[in-house]
């Protein structure tokens, strides 16, 4: 505590208060890879500083107590609710009008996020390592505020089928494992709906999605499906059910140990019961429709993935794990195993 007390007088005989809060706010971490109000602005809105209105810069001022308490999809309520409290401090002291709180607060939270970025080929791992490259180089000041322009050797489409062979590599692994059982299930007489609404799904999860059983025959589970969000981020009014053939749960025998799995799966009863959210992964037809789902179920075991030019070294792709949103640790870089037999040339 002395350290920093010290530490604050040098920073304030060397700098205003202005200027200190200018170097924190361009520095924060403020959710959706935004490091930044500026970043923050265009991840968030597509919209520079400038064309912020009062009610998005009121929410930006909300994320950095915790950006992922208040994320604008998955926990669209108390994102709002604390934007909200940020607009009524903001009229307490005297910053806006009532009318412009009152303007403010009446706004929809619409999120569009910036036509261009990482998330798009879902390169998390790749993106968030090479910062970390940047950032021993370069230093925390020229890495945040010099405008760095960064091209990287990242081949989006290699990346994309190295993301779904190690995902199809752990799926298939955790499956002949067996069976662990239902993400939760729902009291009797509950509003499925309502109740997968607001259960968090990772979003890099797609297109796996939440689903409850609310029916079973002897070759089917009929499920209903987590209903899907508009752009701004609310959840759309809809009822959306399908299916999830006995063929596509056969190989869900129950877990008993590391070594041993349960009887044969011989209908959906055997599985799964009415009222159990299950995740599930949309199948396509020849036509390339949906016709029905698989069971799936999130694999405890975890892995990586990475893709050289064997003649310059460069990194073509990586993928750090099943899903970024779920663990940041990059098992690529980050986990110190013995190689082995790892290497496929």
């Amino acid at each position: 505590k002395v350290t920093e007390a010290l530490l604050a007088l040098k920073l304030e005989r060397a700098f205003t208060k202005d200027q200190i809060l200018e170097l924190y706010l361009n520095e924060i971490y403020l959710g959706l890879g935004s490091h930044g109000v500026a970043a923050a602005a265009l991840n968030y809105f597509d919209k520079s500083l400038t064309e912020l209105s009062l009610a998005d810069a009121a929410y930006l001022a909300a994320l950095p107590k915790a950006p992922n308490n208040y994320h604008p999809f998955r926990r669209r309520e108390k994102a709002i609710g604390r934007r909200n409290w940020v607009i009524g401090r903001m009229l307490d002291n005297g910053f806006i009008s009532t009318y412009q709180a009152s303007v403010a607060r009446a706004e929809d939270l619409v999120v569009t996020p910036r036509a261009f970025g990482a998330q798009l080929v879902e390169a998390n791992y790749f993106v968030e390592q090479v910062r970390r490259d940047l950032y021993e180089r370069y230093g925390e000041e020229k890495l945040y505020e010099s405008g760095l322009s960064v091209r990287t050797t990242l081949d989006t489409k290699m990346q994309g089928q190295a993301r779904d062979a190690l995902r199809q590599g752990l799926v298939a692994y955790d499956q002949r494992h067996g069976w662990r059982g239902p993400v939760d299930t729902l009291a009797p007489n509950t509003t499925w709906t309502t109740a997968l609404s607001e259960i968090d799904v990772a979003t890099d999860l797609a297109p796996w999605t939440l689903a409850t059983v609310i029916g079973l025959s002897e070759d089917y589970a009929k499920i209903g499906l987590r209903p899907t969000r508009e752009i701004s981020g609310a959840f759309r009014d809809e009822i959306v059910t399908s299916t999830v053939p006995l063929e596509e749960m056969t190989w869900a025998r129950k877990y008993i140990d590391d070594k041993r799995v349960g009887a044969e799966v011989k209908r959906p009863h055997d599985v799964v019961s009415i009222g159990d959210i299950v995740y599930v992964e949309p199948i396509l037809g020849d036509d390339g429709k949906h016709t029905h789902y698989a069971l799936r179920q999130l694999p405890q075991v975890n892995g990586a993935i990475v893709a050289l030019d064997v003649h310059t070294g460069r990194v073509l792709a990586l993928q750090g794990g099943f899903s970024y949103e779920l663990s940041e640790f990059n098992r690529a870089v980050q986990a110190t195993r013995q190689p082995g037999s790892a290497f496929k040339p």
